[in-house]
């Protein structure tokens, strides 16, 4: 460069960090994207600019095997990682809202956010760092039987008559949730009963069942 000659300098991020600021010379000393020198004989020219990784927000879920099995709506960011977690990255200072995160598949239903404080009414300020939890709870449990040729299973709550109801979700309504539906084989003369298969707990033609999981039962 020549002796008075302006040079304007610009700062630019990649996707994935943001521009904190200028060091290194006083006339590029603000947040600015551009700073302007002039150049002077004999006085060198430094100047830093200084850079960091955008802030995350990490969103885990519990009470559902993945993320993509209980959320419809996920905040809008660069997608950093979405393996055992889902991962954005934003502008530090963006605020982003995370309350459409609430469905969840049959039988599970979203509870609340836990984690980092700024998580718990669904709407974040990314500063920093963050780590949101979205807990889901279970609202019902199915119990599917598949009969074998020349048999017919039914409930004594008549919720299981198969041969042609072979499925019923049982609703959750609190914490001691259980269901206890008594099962009854009916076999064919030219057959015979031989047992159960799928869920622990069934043992003869007669069987009691306590419905506190997803149960397939085969017999």
């Amino acid at each position: 460069y020549t002796p008075g000659q302006v040079v304007t300098f610009t700062a630019k991020a990649e996707s994935r960090s943001e521009f904190v600021g200028w060091s290194g010379n006083p006339l590029c000393s603000d947040d600015k994207l551009t700073c302007d020198i002039t150049i002077v004989t004999g006085a060198p020219v430094n100047v830093k600019a200084i850079f960091r990784p955008k802030p995350r927000l990490v969103i885990y879920t519990v009470g559902i095997s993945n993320a993509a099995d209980g959320v419809n709506v996920f905040p809008k960011g660069n997608v950093c990682n979405n393996v055992a977690y889902t991962c954005f990255e934003y502008d530090t200072g963006d605020a982003v809202s995370i309350a459409g995160i609430t469905d969840a598949n049959t039988g599970v239903a979203f509870d609340r956010w836990s984690g980092d404080e700024d998580c718990s009414d669904g709407s974040v300020t990314v500063d920093k760092n963050i780590t949101c939890t979205a807990v889901f709870k279970r609202t019902s449990y199915d119990l599917t039987i598949t009969p074998s040729a020349g048999s017919k299973v039914i409930s004594d709550t008549g919720s299981i008559d198969c041969g042609e109801l072979c499925s019923a979700s049982y609703p959750v309504d609190d914490s001691s949730f259980k269901v206890v539906e008594l099962l009854t084989a009916t076999i064919n003369p030219d057959f015979t009963f031989v047992r159960w298969v799928g869920a622990s707990g069934c043992w003869d033609a007669n069987t009691l069942i306590n419905i506190n999981d997803l149960a397939i039962i085969h017999i």
